[in-house]
C-alpha cells in the first residue's frame, strides 16, 4: 500500500519517458514549414521516424509517438515544398542560362 511509485488516482508513477527526438521533430517540422520554406523539414522527417521507432520498441523509456507523428507529417509536407522550390530555382536558372546563351 505504501509504494512510492503508485498513486491510487494516477496509477503507477515512474520516470517520464524521453520525448526529446519527438519534440525536435515537431519543432523542426513547424520551423521548416512556416519559416524556412522546407529547408529543415528533412530533419523533422528523420527525427520523427527515429522517435516513433524508439517509442514503439521501448515505450517505458521513450515516449512522444504522437508528437513525432505530427512532426513527421509536417516534415513530409515541408520536404515536398522544398522539392518544388528547388525545382523552381533550377528551372529559372536553366531558363536564364538559355536566354543568356541565345543573345
Amino acid at each position: 500500500m505504501n509504494n512510492p511509485h503508485y498513486n491510487p488516482y494516477l496509477g503507477a508513477i515512474g520516470p517520464k519517458p524521453n520525448q526529446t527526438l519527438a519534440i525536435v521533430s515537431l519543432v523542426s517540422g513547424i520551423i521548416g514549414l512556416v519559416l524556412c520554406g522546407g529547408l529543415v523539414s528533412p530533419i523533422a522527417v528523420i527525427t520523427g521516424v527515429m522517435a516513433r521507432k524508439r517509442a514503439a520498441s521501448n515505450p517505458m523509456q521513450y515516449g512522444g509517438a504522437e508528437i513525432a507523428l505530427v512532426g513527421l507529417i509536417l516534415g513530409i509536407i515541408g520536404s515536398i515544398i522544398l522539392i518544388f522550390v528547388l525545382l523552381y530555382i533550377a528551372f529559372v536558372f536553366i531558363l536564364g542560362v538559355g536566354i543568356a546563351l541565345s543573345h
